[in-house]
């Protein structure tokens, strides 16, 4: 099997924490150890690719979910805070401020660790397509391969999802705390009639 030394442009990767420590991209189709004939492996790539493809859709759609849910909880922070007096409840404000944090530290864990497994999910896929000769000129175009030197590197796109959904979840943690610290000091900001 072929390597080269070039790393994959994710910025992230020589960080300790970093999950994904792969550190040459095969140039070449994967070769297996087993005595399989063609049509067999190229069935299990296609399944591996499937099941690859499945479990991307499946972090995404989690995240997303998750984007939902805490929308949908900050929403309804903000519609608490804007009608209840925090007041002489000093222990209440700190209460809802810590709430309110640790959600946002809870969301922004849980779309760091879908970014490295999005990462890894990707990066699957695209040993399936080396191994699949989807890089190969000639193999399906003539003169050229199916898939770019570029696609390569899919792994590590998406860099703006991540930075998406950070945005989402500290934006909305960044207006509720200071709704429930305004109510604390001056009271609800809609008064009942």
């Amino acid at each position: 099997m072929g390597t080269t030394e070039k790393h994959l442009p994710c910025p992230d990767k020589a960080k300790k924490w970093h999950k994904h420590l792969s550190k040459t991209i095969p140039i070449t189709p994967i070769e297996s150890a087993l005595n399989w004939q063609n049509c067999d492996r190229h069935n299990a790539l296609y399944e591996a690719y499937k099941k690859h493809s499945a479990e991307l859709r499946s972090i995404e759609d989690g995240e997303n979910k998750l984007l939902l849910l805490i929308l949908a909880i900050f929403g309804a922070g903000v519609t608490a805070a804007s009608k209840v007096d925090l007041r002489c409840h000093p222990v209440l404000a700190i209460y809802f401020t810590a709430i309110a944090t640790a959600l946002a530290i809870a969301g922004n864990h849980v779309v760091n660790e879908n970014h490295d497994l999005r990462i890894v999910v990707r990066d699957l896929l695209v040993q399936c397509e080396q191994a699949m000769d989807f890089y190969t000129p000639g193999k399906f175009l003539k003169d050229d391969p199916l898939y770019q030197d570029a696609e390569r590197h899919y792994a590590c796109k998406g860099q703006h999802l991540r930075d998406f959904s950070r945005w989402v979840i500290w934006g909305s943690v960044i207006f509720l705390i200071p709704l429930i610290w305004y109510s604390f000091a001056l009271g609800p900001l809609v008064k009942s009639p």
